[in-house]
Formats: C-alpha cells, sequence, structure tokens
C-alpha cells in the first residue's frame, strides 16, 4: 500500500463518484477504479459499495476515510518539518554558556535572539564547564559536550 492509493481512496471517497474524482486526480477513471479495487483486495475489506450512480461508503469505510485523513496529514506535516529544517527554519539549538568571572551575562544581540526565535526551540543550560579551543575561524569557539554556544556561532559577544 502507498500513499497514492491512500490518497486515491479519500478522492473517491470525498467525491463519491469515480469520474469526478479521476478528474480531480487526473488519473483515468478505470485505473482509479482498479486501484480501489487492489487497495480492498490488499486491506480485505469492501471500503465502498459501487452503483450506476455513484459510490458509498460502507461502514469500514468510513472508519477507513478518518484514519487514513490523519495518517496523510501526518505524512504531510513530516514533509513539510524536513522541508523547514532543510531551510534552516525548524529544529533545536542546544546553547551552552559559561558566565564570565566579571559576571557577564547572556549576549543581547538582537541578531542571535531574532535567529533563534525563528528556529522554534532553543535549550538553555546553566552552568556549564567549558573547553575552549581555535574554531577554525581565527576566533575562539566554546564547544561543551556538543553544545556550541551562541557566541561563537554567530560573533554576538
Amino acid at each position: 500500500m502507498e500513499l497514492r492509493h491512500l490518497r486515491y481512496f479519500v478522492a473517491v471517497a470525498e467525491a463519491l463518484n469515480f469520474t469526478k474524482a479521476s478528474a480531480r486526480l487526473r488519473v483515468a477513471q478505470p485505473a482509479l477504479s482498479r486501484q480501489m479495487t487492489d487497495l480492498e483486495d490488499e486491506i480485505g475489506v469492501d471500503l465502498m459499495k459501487r452503483s450506476p450512480r455513484g459510490v458509498t461508503l460502507t461502514a469500514e469505510g468510513k472508519l477507513f476515510l478518518e484514519e487514513v485523513r490523519e495518517l496523510l496529514k501526518g505524512a504531510d506535516e513530516s514533509v513539510e518539518k524536513v522541508r523547514a529544517l532543510a531551510r534552516g527554519e525548524y529544529g533545536e539549538l542546544h546553547v551552552g554558556y559559561a558566565p564570565a568571572p566579571h559576571g557577564g551575562n547572556l549576549p543581547e544581540s538582537k541578531s542571535c535572539w531574532h535567529f533563534c526565535w525563528h528556529l522554534g526551540t532553543v535549550k538553555l543550560q546553566l552552568p556549564l564547564q567549558t573547553v575552549f579551543g581555535n574554531g577554525g575561524e581565527g576566533r575562539n569557539r566554546t564547544f561543551v559536550r556538543g553544545i556550541e554556544s551562541l557566541s561563537s556561532l554567530f560573533g554576538c559577544v
């Protein structure tokens, strides 16, 4: 069973008509009918009753429609989350911060916090034991067990 078959089922179930569903999906009506028959065979349950006037859903078909809508919604949301992550618009940033001995505070740079606001989730962990090393760009970077500080990522301080 593929997501395509489930999308086809939803289209037929909503239209209650193979001709209208096939037009909406831009799939040949005989092919759509065959896909629905294959789906019912795979599940082992009649999901719809066919007649010359259209389609009616069986009780099993109504339940399946509800379940499939939720499943497809979850699949669509998953795809969008992954795309947002690839664009840098979604994810978590774990921020470690070790206060300076002279009482320094977290950076207040708007660019740092603007970025974090759009990222979604920022986890701040205090206090930390830090290990200093060269960041490869001529400035010190702070790493703590896989957590990189905002100051080294964005030069906010």
